[in-house]
């Protein structure tokens, strides 16, 4: 069986999102295009996953730091289309954002 890329254990994999859901929801226009691709210089329709993480992984610890993450993006009003603000506040705990970025780069190195 395939070994999980944060547990290490053999397990069923799963699809996890490279950059979580929430900021491709926040990014998407009505015609579907999420953002610039440099090296290929085209633009991106979907939604990268890697299929190399278990569903207790995926469902449980990896989840929970993308709530918080998005509770403390969406507190600050960095999700909102427009965004006039001259300064902001953004309230977080340094150890739990701290993974959520360290998770959001180790899904980007596996890629």
């Amino acid at each position: 069986m395939p070994i999980c890329a944060y547990c290490k254990q053999d397990s069923v994999l799963t699809r996890e999102h490279v950059i979580p859901a929430f900021l491709y929801d926040a990014a998407r226009n009505p015609n579907g295009v999420l953002g610039w691709r440099e090296i290929p210089r085209k633009m991106v329709g979907g939604e990268h996953k890697i299929k190399d993480v278990c569903g207790e992984c995926n469902n449980g610890v990896l989840s929970d730091l993308d709530n918080y993450a998005k509770g403390v993006i969406s507190s600050a009003g960095l999700l909102t289309e427009n965004f006039y603000g001259s300064e902001i506040t953004v309230g977080y705990d340094y150890k739990l954002l701290l993974r959520w970025l360290l998770k959001v780069s180790f899904n980007s190195a596996r890629v």
